[in-house]
């Protein structure tokens, strides 16, 4: 007997989502909706709404995939709810103020110069000082 493996995307009342596995997501959607589990996140954020789900042959390609949206933002489930998968990409890009995309330039060259020039202006410590200082606090003893 064949079985088929399905990744589901619910929206909770709230507005949330919520991302789960099953083998049967008719079933699995209506467990939610009665609020079966009671630890489960979607029972004080009912109704839910089926708003994606995939199915898979092999659960462990299902169980990787689950992790993987599990691991995503809003912005980026949203896209992939709404078929706006050319957007995937770019949303998967980091967001950090230290990502490259947020140097002027993005090339080692200016980001060591930039790193560089931020130090010489907020530091007023003369660099061979602090050399001689950490040679002798640092020397090994007799």
């Amino acid at each position: 007997m064949r079985r088929d493996y399905t990744v589901y995307i619910l929206q909770c009342a709230d507005g949330s989502y919520y991302t789960g596995i099953t083998n049967n997501v008719i079933a699995r959607v209506e467990e939610h909706q009665r609020g079966i589990n009671e630890h489960c996140y979607t029972l004080k954020r009912r109704p839910v709404s089926l708003v994606h789900s995939e199915s898979f042959r092999d659960v462990r390609a299902a169980i990787r995939w689950e992790k993987i949206l599990k691991g995503w933002r809003r912005e980026k489930k949203e896209a992939l709810i709404n078929g706006e998968y050319e957007k995937i990409p770019k949303l998967s890009e980091c967001q950090n103020q230290t990502h490259c995309k947020f140097f002027r330039g993005c090339g080692s060259t200016e980001l060591v110069q930039s790193w560089s020039e931020g130090l010489s202006m907020t530091s007023d410590l003369d660099m061979e000082s602090l050399r001689s200082a950490q040679a002798s606090e640092w020397a090994p003893g007799p």
